[in-house]
């Protein structure tokens, strides 16, 4: 009995009572079928049987298709459920991770859409193997294996969670990884290695020395990562960053960015000086060791003598004061003293700011992608990414002096280790001289500063804030309550409601008339004027919000629900008081909308 025939059958006809019976008439996969049927009906009636009613189907005489569509699939369901098979033919093998403590008690349907999500493509599964996380159901033996296969997935945060949660299995599972790595593999097997690194360590040595040997690009090119934290790497370095591929090369590099062995630092050195220094720069620039320092600091000094020298007899062109070689190395030299605290770097760096009217003739557009304009701009660039006391001290002392040319290093330095009224008083005098290049300059700073760091705003009788800093703090900056209405008056109206106080009447008036001015037609340009108007203590601020919100849904604005979240917590920032007046508005509003309002003012009457 050929029951493959009739799963072909069975199939269609599922395929027919969704599309519907009526497409059965004529259809040519049916016809296509029944001579196969009717052959397998000369030596099995119900074939025979089958085949007839097929027939009446395709061609009826009389009588519903849709009568006899389910009358065919009753009796090819009931031929299946009597004669077929439910299982696969083979041998049974022990199961592989018995050292591990997993179960297979979670039913099928919980595991089945998290297979899914692990083994194939589409959108949506990271959140799928998030919450299957959460809830434990990767205590499954049955997911073992998806999770291994998950880990060559070009979607990296899923290949990522994979990781995580099969290194949460711990070291007995290092086993069955073995058995799955592939020397010749890809990603998924280079993932593989430094899970069993991270979970066996030294103990599998042999595999990772054999994975550089003989593995494929990707294996050896995370063998290098792993090797980096065995003695023998550094033997093995001079010769990988001499490989014919560019990928284990900078593997290497990469490895040897933490390694502080002589062979290895010497090899560092040798690139650098040589044709391919820009790709040893970054290695240069974090690696701890010693000599690393030493090095730059005589290429510094040489470099500095060097071109002062050629500057200084007026031999260069007007445009090319010094040679660009010389420039280029000086500049290569000083991007690997980049966030190192060390004591000899901050002279020389100070050094340099010495012969800052030399320096500043010196233009970095031919070696550099303009991050920092001159090489006397660089030093004081690389001074401020010291993060030292000592370094800002410094800087801040050079604020005006140049020309303003230190000015924006000047002001940030100030701004970490100065009183926040004595770096008022030096700098906010830049905002009321007009619309200079220096006002530009102190704005465009404060904007970075206060929009990259926690803000907290300080009235000048404030007495904390005259102690002298042990450490540079980058997690938070205090600020004077002086500079919200300056700002206002120069028409800074974001950077003034964020930094606005209580009480401050300039900035809440002018917050106001720009409101008014757009009739709060543009939220994104609204919300932080309303924020501040809240945060200056503005008594009709819940009467604004409610205006916005009103203007806005009336108008069906379609961007508002995408502020909308916004907007419900900036009222939970209102006073308690105004709980009532943001609950009986949320009736006026539809389903969504009221829900987020009423959370809010629910939000405020617990304050109360």
């Amino acid at each position: 009995m050929s029951i493959s025939l009739l799963y072909d059958l069975q199939g269609e006809v599922r395929r027919l009572m969704i599309a519907g019976s009526e497409l059965a008439i004529g259809d040519f996969r049916l016809k296509k079928l029944l001579p196969q049927l009717k052959k397998a009906g000369e030596t099995a009636p119900v074939f025979a049987r089958i085949s007839g009613m097929l027939e009446a189907l395709i061609e009826p005489q009389d009588g519903k298709a849709s009568d006899k569509l389910l009358e065919l699939a009753g009796l090819v369901n009931a031929v299946l459920y009597t004669q077929g098979e439910t299982g696969i033919k083979g041998d049974f093998k022990d199961i592989e991770p018995e050292c591990l403590d997993v179960n297979t008690d979670i039913s099928f349907r919980r595991l089945k859409p998290v297979a899914n999500a692990l083994l194939n493509k589409g959108q949506g599964r990271l959140e799928i193997i998030r919450e299957a996380q959460k809830e434990g159901i990767f205590s499954d033996l049955r997911l073992l294996y998806p999770l291994i296969s998950a880990l060559n997935e070009q979607y990296y945060e899923v290949a990522d969670l994979a990781f995580e949660i099969l290194k949460g299995y711990g070291k007995g599972i290092a086993k069955v990884l073995r058995k799955h790595f592939s020397f010749e593999g890809g990603k998924g097997d280079a993932r593989i290695l430094e899970l069993i690194w991270d979970l066996s360590g030294e103990e599998e040595k042999e595999l990772f020395f054999l994975a550089n040997e003989k593995g494929s690009t990707a294996v050896r090119v995370s063998a290098i990562k792993i090797l980096k934290n065995f003695p023998e790497f550094d033997d093995m370095f001079i010769e990988l960053t001499k490989d014919k591929k560019k990928e284990i090369r900078e593997a290497a590099l990469e490895a040897a960015e933490i390694v502080d062995a002589s062979k290895v630092v010497n090899r560092l050195i040798e690139i650098f000086k040589g044709k391919d220094k820009t790709a040893v720069l970054k290695t240069m620039k974090v690696n701890p060791s010693r000599e690393i320092v030493n090095y730059l600091l005589n290429e510094a000094e040489v470099g500095l003598k060097n071109i002062l020298a050629v500057l200084k007899s007026g031999d260069s062109p007007k445009d090319e004061p010094a040679d660009k070689q010389e420039v280029g190395h000086f500049y290569n030299v000083l991007s690997c003293m980049e966030g190192r605290k060390d004591e000899g770097i901050f002279q020389f760096l100070k050094k340099c700011m010495e012969h800052t009217g030399e320096l500043s003739r010196i233009k970095l557009r031919d070696v550099d992608f303009g991050q920092y304009p001159t090489l006397a701009q660089m030093a004081a660039g690389l001074l401020l990414k010291m993060r030292t006391v000592n370094a800002y001290e410094l800087l801040a002392e050079a604020g005006n002096e140049h020309n303003g040319l230190y000015l924006n290093y000047a002001f940030e330095a100030a701004v970490y280790i100065k009183p926040p009224a004595q770096v008022f008083e030096t700098y906010s005098g830049f905002l009321t001289g007009g619309n200079t290049a220096k006002s530009k300059i102190i704005i465009s700073s404060l904007r970075g500063l206060c929009y990259s760091n926690a803000v907290k705003v300080i009235s000048a009788a404030d007495p904390s804030t005259n102690t002298k800093p042990v450490s540079i703090d980058k997690g938070c900056i205090a600020v004077d309550t002086r500079w919200a209405p300056v700002l206002s008056k120069v028409g800074e109206s974001d950077l003034a409601a964020l930094l606005t106080s209580r009480g401050d009447d300039v900035t809440i008036n002018h917050l106001l008339e720009c409101l008014k001015k757009d009739n709060g037609r543009d939220l994104y340009k609204a919300i932080p004027k309303v924020k501040g108007l809240i945060q200056a203590g503005y008594p009709k601020a819940a009467e604004v919000v409610i205006e916005l919100l009103d203007f806005n849904i009336k108008s069906k604005r379609y961007y508002l629900g995408y502020y909308f979240d916004q907007l419900a917590e900036l009222i939970k920032l209102l006073p308690p008081e105004n709980a009532d007046v943001i609950l009986e508005y949320a009736k006026k509003c539809d389903h969504d909308s009221a829900f987020k309002l009423i959370e809010a003012g629910e939000y405020l009457k617990k304050l109360i």
